[in-house]
């Protein structure tokens, strides 16, 4: 059954390609609806320790 699926993928090489191309459009549409609160915060952490 493998064999066969891998036969068919080898002759629609025009369906595979389309498939690729809408799955990398919808990681770019992705990217640019993410919000900025997503990214994590990768500035340097301040730590301030008073003693006495």
């Amino acid at each position: 059954m493998a064999k066969a699926f891998f036969r068919w993928l080898l002759y629609r090489r025009l369906v595979i390609l389309m498939i690729f191309a809408l799955l990398a459009a919808g990681g770019v549409y992705s990217v640019f609806r993410i919000s900025v609160d997503a990214f994590p915060d990768v500035s340097p952490v301040s730590v301030t320790i008073l003693t006495e």
